[in-house]
């Protein structure tokens, strides 16, 4: 009797730690398509998706050749941050992100305290669109905190290097160290730039030699949108200022979560929707009282309810080692 006790208990948890997951991870478009549906991605394979890849293709090495050049030949960081600009509004048109629709919260910074404003972006991670969006939408061309194996890639590596990202290791780097890396780079000089959403969005007050912005995706990994997983301390210990950023993807076919999906294969559906929709929310700059200062966990406690209550979305405390395990569980 104890023993099936015991058993039905880990059945239980299996089964609660399984639905945690499919919230978090799981496609969140039906299985089954329409007829309708059907028809248009084959007409899209047909006649969309050939000439979107062949641009796709030219677009990635001639960005990477431009960035790499104009970095190396021109000591201004503005011409580089509108090069990155540039391509990344032409990638976004070419996966179907025609209008992107960026809301921004007034700034709550008082006049007398606006050198508290933030230069550390806290964004929900749902896609790598995402990088390109904060590169179109933000009044700043931030870098990334970013996963370390990226660098090693021909394209990315580069544009990731040209853009000042921190490089970290998922399964090594204390937090400690990356708040030290967030730290030393955003106290770095550069300059702030328009977006070509519109003038001023994110309301920041940082004088034309400042540069240093940097996204950080607590999360550690992406999601489907459905929720929030449980925040990564690393950012917080710095007791920096953030900026809360929300992004939504809306859908009625295919989402663009990445999800579980194999990046080839979620590279190719987006390539096969003639549309696609998101949305950029910029909340106002969040600044930590002494309590959070002092308890890094705290901070991102509540910046994380922040976002969830924007979002309107539950908080499920899973990691990527979670996602990982999900994947191999349905493999």
């Amino acid at each position: 009797m104890g023993g099936d006790a015991v058993s039905t208990t880990q059945s239980e948890r299996e089964l609660e730690w399984l639905s945690e997951c499919a919230l978090a991870f799981s496609r969140p478009e039906r299985s089954r398509w329409s007829a309708g549906e059907i028809t248009k991605v084959a007409l899209c394979c047909a006649f969309v998706l050939p000439v979107r890849a062949i641009l796709l293709l030219v677009l990635l090495f001639v960005s990477c050749a431009v960035v790499k050049i104009v970095s190396w030949a021109s000591n201004s960081r503005r011409t580089v941050a509108w090069c990155m600009r540039v391509f990344s509004l032409l990638f976004l048109w070419l996966f179907g992100f025609m209008n992107v629709k960026t809301t921004t919260a007034k700034s709550k910074v008082p006049k007398e305290d606006e050198s508290s404003d933030s230069r550390v972006f806290v964004c929900n991670h749902l896609s790598w669109v995402d990088v390109l969006l904060l590169w179109a939408t933000a009044d700043v061309t931030p870098g990334f905190v970013a996963e370390a194996r990226i660098r090693r890639l021909p394209v990315f590596g580069t544009l990731g290097d040209v853009m000042d990202c921190v490089w970290v290791d998922r399964h090594c780097s204390a937090p400690s160290g990356m708040a030290g890396m967030l730290t030393q780079r955003v106290n770095k000089p550069g300059m702030l730039l328009y977006t070509p959403f519109g003038k001023n969005k994110l309301n920041m007050h940082w004088p034309i030699h400042s540069y240093s912005f940097e996204v950080v995706f607590p999360e550690g990994t992406s999601t489907n949108g459905r929720c929030l997983l449980a925040f990564k301390t690393g950012v917080f210990v710095s007791a920096l200022p953030v900026k809360p950023v929300l992004i939504r993807y809306p859908f009625s076919h295919y989402s663009p979560c990445w999800c579980t999906t194999p990046v080839w294969l979620h590279v190719l559906c987006l390539l096969t929707q003639p549309v696609n929709h998101v949305e950029v929310e910029y909340l106002s700059t969040y600044i930590p009282c002494e309590a959070e200062k002092q308890d890094p966990a705290l901070f991102a406690t509540n910046v994380q309810r922040l976002m969830a209550t924007a979002l309107n979305v539950p908080i499920v405390h899973k990691t990527f080692q979670d996602k990982e395990k999900y994947q191999s569980y349905h493999q």
